[in-house]
């Protein structure tokens, strides 16, 4: 499955003034579910910065500090990489502006940002961002992390240049929002991997988090079946961001499951090949951004049974990997080999169910039909619908249908 519609946006990016404006610095309200933060105006009206949208919330007088300088306000910064590289670069653009050349002569202007979850606080901030940032020409150290309402004599906000969109008419099944790219958004991916040194023997990558904490259970098979393809098994933790750039400039083919590990396909040459194991049942549209973005070659496969994933966020797992028929299909194009690569093991899935509910109880059935009669067929193959019996027995509402 590839995404055939065109997720560009000819949006012309500008970038707003606001005097003696108040930035609020990241907060959770609302008993924990809504964002507070962004601007307030002169006049106290509150604008939203974050593309998903913030909150005003209540604070002293006596908390706010007052700056009597100028500001380019970079956003809310996340501490999760594929955020660190898509929403945390979206207002970058405008460093390499003529017009903040101009203004960068006739002002002192500083870089602030706030933090998401104490991004930017003491051990908080990402080290492969500081690299990342340093290819930039910015030097974190530089940048001025918001942490108390703080009202400033101008604060400059570039338009984002990745920009969200949520409407029916865009996503009508509600999987996800649509996210689309702009050519300013592209460029600095462009001019960061322009000039980057190859390396030999990474032409096929598969990016794991295998070692990394997540709640992917059954990686281990889908790994072991990309490295018998000669697939190069890759940790990006285990590189620095310069080392793992090289690596991704130089891969044709890369694979991986469906997460911000998959965005790193970013600093990819256009035109590439991008092999997608699905992890939910939602879609990431950061992903579906970058690809349409980097004219990518994509293939996504449903090589999972994650029916016991979060409800309300199902992006969060936990999540049940397996090599499924249609992945087997495919490796045996690849290899001209018809040997059996089905990895699905009842044992394996009831470990994977025993393991969710006791880490997390909202990791309950999700409704999900055409999982489970994805699931039950797999039984049936295996041989082993009689250990389902039992479970249906006990547990009529997780385990559903009777064979």
């Amino acid at each position: 499955m590839a995404e055939k519609r065109s997720l560009f946006s000819p949006a012309l990016l500008d970038v707003k003034v606001y005097d003696n404006a108040i930035i609020l610095p990241h907060k959770i309200v609302d008993f924990g579910n809504t964002m507070g933060g962004g601007i307030l105006t002169e006049l106290g009206n509150h604008i939203s910065v974050i593309d998903v949208g913030e909150s005003p919330y209540f604070y002293e007088q006596d908390e706010v500090v007052y700056d009597d300088g100028c500001v380019l306000y970079l956003g809310m910064f996340h501490t999760v990489w594929g955020h660190c590289i898509t929403d945390n670069l979206k207002k970058i653009w405008f460093l390499f502006s003529s017009e903040y050349n101009k203004l960068q002569q006739n002002k002192n202007i500083r870089l602030v940002y706030t933090g998401f979850d104490g991004f930017g606080s003491t051990g908080r901030f990402n080290d492969n961002f500081k690299e990342l940032l340093n290819k930039f020409g910015v030097d974190f150290k530089t940048l001025e992390r918001v942490e108390k309402p703080t009202r400033f004599k101008r604060i400059y906000v570039p338009s984002d240049s990745l920009i969200y969109n949520r409407t029916k008419e865009i996503e009508p099944f509600n999987c996800s929002v649509a996210r689309f790219w702009t050519k300013e958004f592209k460029e600095i991916f462009d001019r960061l991997t322009a000039g980057t040194k190859r390396v030999e023997g990474f032409e096929k990558v598969y990016l794991s988090r295998r070692n990394w904490q997540s709640r992917d259970y059954g990686e281990k098979d889908i790994e072991g079946l990309f490295e018998k393809l000669g697939f190069k098994i890759v940790s990006p933790e285990k590189y620095s961001f310069t080392q793992q750039l090289s690596i991704f400039v130089s891969c044709r083919c890369m694979a991986s499951t469906e997460s911000s590990i998959t965005h790193n396909s970013i600093f990819m040459q256009d035109g590439s090949e991008l092999i997608i194991i699905r992890k939910g049942n939602y879609v990431n549209s950061y992903q579906s951004a970058i690809n349409d973005m980097k004219k990518m070659r994509v293939t996504y496969f449903n090589s999972h049974l994650s029916v016991f994933n979060d409800i309300e966020y199902p992006y969060a797992g936990p999540f049940f990997l397996y090599i499924d028929d249609d992945l087997q299909r495919w490796a045996w194009t690849q290899t001209d080999k018809r040997k059996y690569l089905n990895s699905f093991r009842f044992k394996r899935f009831m470990n994977y169910a025993k393991a969710s509910f006791l880490s997390d109880m909202r990791c309950r059935r999700n409704g999900d039909l055409f999982l489970f009669e994805k699931l039950k067929q797999e039984i049936l193959n295996e041989k082993r619908h009689r250990y389902y019996k039992i479970a249906n027995r006990f547990f009529p509402t997780i385990f559903p249908w009777k064979f």
